[in-house]
């Protein structure tokens, strides 16, 4: 019942999670490589790669990305709370690419005899959700009540 699963075979079938496994190690090394250019860059220059968000700039209001960078960076350093306060996506977005591709790696590892995490829409719609309410949550209480969260 078994048969032997390698990521050659999977790729050549339609199999969405093990597009989005090889897509998402491509991503990955490009990330880091560029992270690595930047680490060298701001090493031997004084450039400072802070607040890039244009629509803040123009309007005073957040966009939907606004503290992603600086929650990325809490988490980094293992401030799981001030990380979930800047940007509540950046933690569940973590946790879901750890957890799949922890699973994912299980999966092919294990030639199939361990499953791993599919792929729904729901965790997408749920990451939307998080987006889409840090943004408007942050708007209002700056809007409203003059309280910069950022």
């Amino acid at each position: 019942m078994k048969e032997k699963i390698t990521l050659k075979i999977l790729l050549k079938k339609d199999d969405t999670e093990a597009h989005i496994y090889v897509i998402g190690l491509m991503v990955m090394s490009i990330l880091l490589a560029v992270l690595g250019i930047l680490k060298c860059i701001s090493l031997c220059s004084p450039i400072s790669f802070g607040d890039f968000c244009v629509l803040n700039r123009l309007t005073g209001f957040y966009c939907p990305g606004c503290g992603g960078t600086r929650a990325l960076l809490r988490l980094i350093h293992g401030d799981i709370i001030n990380s979930f306060i800047y940007h509540p996506a950046v933690l569940y977005f973590t946790v879901l690419f750890i957890i799949f591709y922890a699973s994912q790696t299980l999966r092919y590892v294990t030639h199939g005899r361990i499953r791993g995490l599919k792929y729904r829409n729901i965790y997408l719609i749920i990451g939307l959700v998080l987006l889409i309410g840090n943004c408007l949550l942050k708007n209002i209480l700056l809007g409203f009540f003059h309280i910069k969260v950022l």
